[in-house]
């Protein structure tokens, strides 16, 4: 192999390796994105719950013992996502503790 030939293969080499980095940041970042609003949607779809014990006064039906234990998961998680400063995991960990919280304050009320 030529001197010539030998470089453009390597140029070849280096122009696909760093296609391969662009297509996987690329995607990493549509990754991120997309992981951002479902940990936003996820409590968000949980509101119509809060929103019935709430307006109702009733949460008869409602394990308080669950509640507790997917709060204490989530503090888990939020320690997790703090430690490793992931924006995604605090965010959505933030906002589930509001959501269990309220659900368990309406437990503790109206059951």
């Amino acid at each position: 192999m030529s001197l010539e030939n030998h470089h453009h293969s390597h140029e070849h080499i280096k122009n696909q390796l760093n296609h391969d980095i662009l297509h996987q940041k690329k995607y990493v970042r549509a990754l991120d994105r997309m992981v951002l609003i479902i940990g936003i949607m996820g409590p968000l779809f949980t509101l119509p719950q809060v929103w019935q014990i709430w307006t109702t006064k009733d949460a008869q039906g409602l394990n308080i013992f669950t509640w507790i234990s997917w709060m204490v998961f989530t503090l888990f998680w939020l320690v997790y996502g703090l430690a490793h400063r992931e924006k995604p995991i605090i965010a959505n960990n933030i906002l589930w503790i509001f959501i269990h919280t309220s659900v368990i304050i309406g437990i503790i009320l109206y059951s």
